[in-house]
């Protein structure tokens, strides 16, 4: 394309913004396929989380869980349990 639009005494730019605008008004057809594609759920299944901490320490919670609160837990599991030496 940049040989193209130099060739012709163009911006490359405007070419690519051509384009842009002739598939918006559906001139021309993409090129290529979307990069995200619809989801749906399923079903309902239930929310189990689980962390490993550095220090050897797993936190497991089920169901649904505050971010405030998970994070005091995580704190709190990092800090208070020490392996024994």
């Amino acid at each position: 394309m940049k040989a193209y639009a130099l060739s012709q005494g163009l911006d490359v730019k405007d070419l690519y913004d051509g384009k842009k605008s002739l598939v918006k008004k559906g001139i021309l057809p993409r090129t290529r396929t979307p990069r995200f594609q619809r989801a749906q759920v399923a079903g309902v299944v239930e929310m189990r989380w689980q962390v490993q901490l550095p220090n050897g320490v797993t936190v497991t919670v089920s169901g649904s869980v505050d971010a405030g609160v998970l994070g005091t837990v995580l704190k709190t599991a990092a800090t208070a349990w020490m392996p024994a030496s």
